[in-house]
């Protein structure tokens, strides 16, 4: 006689479990273990180890999960762009579907999204006006934003980064909400444009030149190539071109020619004689050395006594005290005599 028996396993708890139970709880676990649940939760659930349920996942072939921090929800579903015209599907990440996000593909579907732009826009001239208060209270009075510095030389932005790099006009570095700006003084600006204007060759001048200006520019296609940027004709072209020029010659003006202003060699020479005469007539006292003055240093003294009566005569030679720069004493002396040389006669 054949007796038939149910095939049952005991687990470590002591419980025997049929084939039928361990199929329904492997099929359990190969069902719902993708859905999140966690070996723990089977386990109390079936009432078995967790050793077991592990078991159970490799025996229908399920991959475990990562080890690490569960989720705090589930993966998103996969979603099409809501951008119009696109079509692409895609899965947004957890944190963008937290945030409430994830309702485009890419950044450039994003930026199609009026309401998004438009809260964007806000957000950027909001931004923009307070750098703009936040500048305005770090720079003086005697100082320039990159844009007016270009506007007052003359120039665009880009030749004037060029100046920078050049060592030719050094700015202040501030930072501004978040960002570094660079602020020009006027007084740099001044003397950038003196020594631009004297420097160099005559080469540079052309530039100042409207008939050079238009000659290079249309041999080069620069203008049918302006034109096709701005959508202009020739002569609307030609007309911001020769008010930029004009721009440049009034932030260049050309430098005066002609006749320099008389210096006053009578007076310089009628003291360089009294002080010629007190000065021996001293030394002759045995009161100013062992040497008798030379015309060199009486010159110089002159030169010294006429930048204290006319200091308008005496422009760059002075200090910002008003005393006559020591380090230009020799100069100074130079143009004393150089003026009164010719009017001067030997004392006997």
């Amino acid at each position: 006689m054949c007796v038939t028996q149910t095939a049952e396993r005991p687990n470590r708890r002591g419980v025997r479990t049929t084939l039928e139970t361990r199929e329904r709880r492997r099929n359990d676990v190969a069902l719902r273990y993708p859905q999140g649940v966690t070996d723990e939760e089977f386990a109390a659930a079936w009432g078995v180890s967790k050793t077991t349920i592990a078991k159970d996942r490799r025996a229908r072939g399920v991959a475990a999960r990562p080890s690490g921090r569960r989720p705090e929800s589930p993966l998103p579903e996969l979603r099409i762009c809501e951008a119009e015209g696109c079509e692409k599907e895609f899965r947004p990440t957890r944190n963008q579907v937290k945030e409430g996000w994830g309702r485009f593909c890419s950044k450039a579907c994003m930026a199609t999204d009026p309401v998004r732009r438009e809260a964007s826009s806000r957000w950027v001239t909001a931004k923009n006006a307070e750098r703009r208060e936040e500048l305005a209270k770090l720079a003086n009075a005697e100082e320039l934003t990159p844009e007016d510095a270009a506007r007052d030389l003359g120039v665009s932005l880009g030749e004037l980064q060029y100046y920078e790099r050049q060592l030719l006009l050094v700015p202040r570095r501030v930072t501004a909400g978040g960002l570094t700006r660079r602020l020009y003084s006027r007084s740099d600006l001044e003397r950038f444009k003196r020594e631009w204007r004297r420097g160099g060759d005559y080469r540079r001048a052309q530039w100042l030149n409207e008939g050079f200006l238009f000659t290079v520019y249309e041999g080069r296609g620069w203008i049918e190539k302006f034109t096709a940027e701005k959508t202009l004709t020739a002569d609307e072209a030609r007309d911001i071109l020769r008010g930029r020029l004009q721009r440049r010659l009034a932030s260049y003006p050309l430098e005066r020619r002609g006749r320099k202003p008389t210096l006053p060699k009578a007076e310089w020479a009628e003291m360089f004689t009294f002080l010629k005469v007190q000065l021996h007539e001293e030394f002759e006292a045995r009161a100013l050395g062992d040497k008798p003055p030379t015309d060199w240093d009486i010159a110089s003294h002159v030169a010294v006594l006429d930048s204290s009566a006319h200091p308008e005569r005496w422009l760059g030679y002075r200090r910002a005290d008003g005393e006559l720069d020591p380090a230009r004493s020799d100069d100074a002396a130079e143009r004393v005599w150089k003026a009164i040389k010719p009017l001067v006669r030997p004392l006997n």
